[in-house]
């Protein structure tokens, strides 16, 4: 009788951390609460006419909440241990092959190890303000993965934090410490990238796993910043990394690109606003002022 009851006091202790949606609010198809208290939601995803959105597999795109406070918890690459929402509703899983967005709530102040990794479908991803640290392999290998804000807040960027995604336009903040070993290698769809100045980055950050490949094209530095300079001595990065002063076109302000460019017949029109270097790059396209940067 004794063992009964421990047996259905651990069956209640499984599906508390992976509730079904009639245990749920209305409109969440799964939900549930983690070992360091945050909760946890899943809902599905509605087109503008309220209808589900359909994924090329068949399934219903969705979208995974996750609320609380304090450090996420560390979690496991695969097996035991996994994140709860990376499993499937029979728990058979490990690559949320549904979830699409994720939203990160106020409040949370790092994403655990592997708390994401490997969710297949994964494009978008939303961080508080307050987000300090993304930890190592958090989001390795969300293949999908194109869109993601990094806040202001943040500091810390663990090894292979997003490796292997397709992320294109970073725009790391003033206040980041530190980039570690391969946090953004094997991206090919990372072009450019401008390094704060006080940021320390770690020669083998954008480098593939087992590999000397590496696929960034232009890695933008303050001449200030040591870390980039020990980063040029790398011989795969030695053409890569460059050096900006000002120009007459514009000049670099920590993390942006100061565009001092006329436009619409107004003298110094957009030298009032910062760009980022892409945006600085299209807008001289648009119109039809040309700006240059020039490397020590």
């Amino acid at each position: 009788m004794r063992n009964a009851f421990y047996i259905v006091l651990l069956m209640g202790m499984v599906l508390s951390s992976n509730v079904l949606a009639d245990e749920c609010p209305k409109g969440v198809v799964r939900c549930g609460t983690t070992e360091d208290g945050l909760s946890w939601s899943i809902s599905n995803i509605k087109d503008e006419n309220g209808n589900d959105v359909i994924l090329s597999n068949g399934e219903i795109a969705q979208e995974l909440s996750i609320q609380g406070t304090g450090d996420m918890q560390n979690y496991a690459a695969k097996g035991e241990g996994i994140a709860p929402w990376r499993k499937s509703q029979t728990g058979d899983s490990d690559t949320a092959p549904t979830i699409t967005s994720v939203v990160i709530g106020d409040g949370i102040t790092s994403i655990g190890v592997s708390a994401f990794q490997k969710m297949t479908s994964l494009k978008s991803v939303s961080l508080p303000d307050g987000l300090k640290k993304i930890g190592v392999t958090a989001f390795n290998c969300c293949y999908y993965l194109s869109e993601i804000n990094l806040p202001s807040s943040l500091e810390t960027i663990e090894d292979y934090a997003f490796y292997a995604t397709t992320l294109s336009d970073i725009d790391l903040p003033e206040n980041l410490k530190t980039i570690k070993p391969r946090a953004f290698g094997y991206i090919s769809t990372l072009s450019s990238i401008v390094i704060p100045e006080n940021t320390i980055v770690i020669s083998s950050v954008f480098k593939r796993e087992g590999s000397s490949l590496i696929d960034i094209e232009n890695v933008y530095c303050s001449e200030a910043n040591t870390s980039c300079q020990a980063l040029k001595n790398d011989p795969g990065m030695a053409e890569k990394v460059k050096f900006y002063e000002p120009t007459n076109e514009g000049y670099f302000y920590k993390n942006k690109w100061y565009a001092n460019v006329n436009d619409i017949g107004t003298p110094n029109y957009i030298k009032k606003k910062i760009y980022t270097l892409k945006e600085a790059e299209k807008l001289s396209k648009e119109t039809g002022n040309t700006f240059k940067l020039k490397y020590k």
